[in-house]
């Protein structure tokens, strides 16, 4: 089979890399293109080392669309997913204005003004308007020209929900095609804090259950076109212990006395805590003021939002190192190494929001989370993290004091959580079971949409063994 990959930018590779390496395994053609021109994150190496390890493997260029539709169809694009924000009563309004801010040209002052405006983009009749509009528009020539260079078997797009999703265009244009269209969820948060799927792929990827839930009552999509294929970004952790250093080493690399415990500070994105060193120095105060020493002798080892590590340096101090100190490629193996080790030697860890507390409940490490009223809209009144919230993985404190008297017992080696954590890997991180990684049912799921099978059909049919042609 050839298999057309549509990813919005270098930086997106490492979520797909483990379904991509399963498809050149089974012997399928994999061509990915790259929008060159989103993010800032290169993963060139990494990409060049999977296509020296695959041959079936090879890149190109996206090409955007260019057609006299582009402003016009972009702008409604917008406009239609602040829409679906506005519908939304538990969602944060954080999102809500976050993307009142991406309308384009005299439009935003109007909603922003107006009531009025704002109900009749709310209302059915102002969605199915621009829902109309998006049908109505063709897909753009040069995308159909090179659809039809590469004669794929299906096309492939992920994310295909952001701001400027360019790569939704090769979802349309495969449509027009007749050729079989997959969408492939991207991360925990997608499906709640981005944009809509302005066009629904005969088959959309998701992690879960949730997640289903997520697409059917926020974007839309059928019941009968969705695919559950467990996290593939989260496979980066079978078999973990082949990133594990002696705990002499990593300690030495990270700048933490080996003698004493130290807890792990999950870093999150801007987005979400713009600045949260405040939260650390106010944590590691009250460590260091707690009455019994061997509280006391906590460490605060601090891991960065990847997006986030410049603004970390300036709390190093006697017992708070920061790691990694700056900006690295996310998806190498030092990479993963450095944060599965963190965890791995962790009493336990602490955070805002962030990815990296569903990689701690993966790895097994108890954690906690801050209640803070400054972070109330990207934390407890997001709907994503409020899935942590509910799955009950996680010691919840309302304060740096009142989170110092977990770590307390955390230190005792108490663990009231574990059960919780099992339950979550099953239910969000792998839904099919520990037999296979979740790479493997979603490059299954694409093989067998690119032989023209329907969702249902898929879903019944994961449980075989290979995911050859």
């Amino acid at each position: 089979m050839r298999i057309l990959y549509v990813l919005r930018g270098e930086g997106y590779f490492s979520y797909h890399d483990t379904v991509i390496h399963h498809l050149c395994a089974a012997g399928h053609q994999v061509h990915i293109l790259f929008d060159e021109e989103h993010g800032r994150v290169k993963l060139d190496p990494i990409i060049q080392d999977s296509m020296e390890r695959f041959p079936s493997l090879t890149r190109g260029k996206l090409v955007r669309r260019s057609d006299l539709w582009r402003r016009t169809i972009y702008a409604s694009r917008e406009l239609r997913s602040y829409s679906s924000y506005l519908n939304r009563p538990e969602q944060s309004v954080y999102y809500i204005d976050r993307w009142e801010n991406y309308i384009s040209g005299f439009v935003k002052p109007v909603v922003r003004r107006s009531k009025t405006a704002r109900n009749l983009v709310a209302s059915r009749f102002g969605q199915s308007i621009m829902q109309r509009f998006e049908r109505l528009v063709p897909p753009d020539k040069k995308i159909i020209q090179l659809i039809q260079k590469n004669h794929p078997d299906v096309i492939v797009a992920s994310p295909a929900n952001m701001r400027f999703s360019e790569e939704l265009d090769y979802i349309k244009a495969g449509k027009a095609l007749h050729i079989p269209t997959v969408i492939s969820v991207l991360s925990w948060d997608n499906l709640t804090t981005k944009g809509i799927f302005h066009v629904i792929p005969d088959i959309l990827l998701t992690w879960n259950q949730g997640q289903s839930d997520e697409a059917i009552q926020i974007h839309r999509v059928p019941p009968e076109q969705i695919v559950i294929t467990g996290s593939p970004f989260f496979d980066k952790w079978i078999d973990g212990d082949r990133l594990l250093l002696d705990r002499a080493s990593f300690f030495q690399k990270v700048r933490l006395n080996p003698d004493l415990p130290y807890i792990l500070y999950l870093g999150s994105s801007k987005n979400i805590a713009e600045d949260e060193t405040w939260q650390v120095k106010e944590l590691f105060d009250c460590i260091r003021a707690y009455p019994a020493q061997e509280v006391q002798r906590l460490q605060i080892l601090v891991r960065p939002h990847p997006s986030n590590v410049e603004i970390c340096s300036a709390i190093e101090d006697e017992g708070i190192q920061v790691w990694p100190k700056e900006r690295k490629m996310m998806g190498t193996e030092e990479f993963w190494q450095d944060f599965y080790n963190s965890l791995k030697y962790c009493t336990g860890t602490v955070g805002i929001n962030t990815t990296g507390m569903i990689d701690a409940v993966i790895n097994d490490r108890p954690g906690a989370t801050i209640m803070s009223e400054r972070y109330r809209l990207t934390q407890m009144q997001s709907m994503h993290f409020c899935q942590l919230l509910k799955a009950h993985v996680l010691e919840i404190a309302n304060s740096a004091p009142a989170c110092v008297e977990i770590l307390k017992d955390m230190l005792a080696g108490v663990d009231t959580k574990k059960a919780e954590r099992s339950q979550f890997i099953h239910d969000f991180v792998r839904p099919l079971g520990p037999s296979h990684p979740a790479g493997y049912y979603a490059a299954r799921a694409i093989a067998l949409a690119a032989q023209g099978k329907t969702a249902v059909a898929i879903n019944s049919m994961l449980g075989a063994d290979d995911i050859g042609s």
